[in-house]
């Protein structure tokens, strides 16, 4: 299992979320979900903040932001982690992984 790890969400809450253009809404809603279910499957703790500027204090802090598909595949890392294998791919879409 991974070590040393917890995802860290900042500012989903729902007037951000609201604001948000960049990106198809039920894209990013799926992306904010798939991204909680990984971490779930893997037991990672989840850490939720609202800082404003969190992301910039975490990335100035050394942090690399990725997308979901990178950090499941990234703690899946192979078919060995069976007890994992199962909720990741169902997490994942043929067109994601």
């Amino acid at each position: 299992m991974p070590r040393n790890s917890a995802l860290v969400v900042i500012d989903y809450q729902p007037s951000q979320f609201a604001g948000v253009r960049s990106i198809d809404r039920d894209l990013l809603l799926e992306n904010i979900a798939s991204t909680v279910k990984t971490a779930k499957a893997f037991d990672i703790p989840i850490v939720h903040s609202t800082i404003n500027v969190g992301i910039e204090r975490v990335v100035q802090a050394g942090a690399h932001p990725v997308t979901w598909v990178a950090l499941a595949v990234e703690l899946q890392r192979d078919s060995g982690r069976e007890e994992t294998v199962a909720e990741v791919s169902r997490s994942c879409s043929p067109n994601d992984c």
